[in-house]
């Protein structure tokens, strides 16, 4: 599967579980509930991704970077 299939994969499936969802369980609304019962833990999981998203942290800084790294070296 290539990078660009994946993300639409990724896409598709938000998008129809949120239009399938119940009322109040979006994907939205469901963080919103981790941010009110830790919002530190929460919102440094949601900054972390959209940092290593956007590549703009080095490598060395990166978690999800440093992570996926060492499961292939395994």
């Amino acid at each position: 599967m290539t990078p660009g299939r994946a993300w639409a994969c990724i896409a598709v499936f938000v998008v129809a579980y949120n239009l399938t969802s119940r009322p109040g369980g979006t994907l939205s609304e469901h963080a919103d509930g981790w941010v009110k019962r830790h919002p530190l833990l929460a919102r440094a999981g949601i900054l972390a991704v959209a940092l290593h998203v956007a590549n703009l942290l080095p490598a060395r800084w990166d978690p999800i970077h440093r992570f996926f790294a060492g499961l292939r070296s395994k």
